[in-house]
């Protein structure tokens, strides 16, 4: 079932999670070569009531890499973080 992740790994995507992401992945590439230059490619899955993702994201950055993270503790705890360009 999409979302779900296994215990010891709760970022391993499931297999219809890496199609989803392989097939926006491609379209992206399409669009970027079809002249617009850049596109961008995302897939947006429901994480454990645990997990921090800008917390994720701030640690996993390499130096210099382009990230996001934008935050609303009033708005049900919500939470975007994003990760290289």
């Amino acid at each position: 079932m999409p979302g779900l992740r296994h215990r010891d790994d709760p970022f391993a995507l499931a297999p219809p999670e890496r199609w989803a992401l392989g097939a926006r992945a491609t379209q992206a590439v399409r669009r970027a070569r079809a002249g617009a230059g850049e596109a961008l490619a995302s897939l947006t899955l429901p994480l454990r009531a645990t997990v921090d993702p800008s917390a994720v994201v701030a640690a996993s950055r390499r130096p210099g890499e382009p990230w996001f993270c934008f935050e609303q503790p009033d708005g049900e705890g919500s939470a975007l973080a994003g990760l290289g360009a």
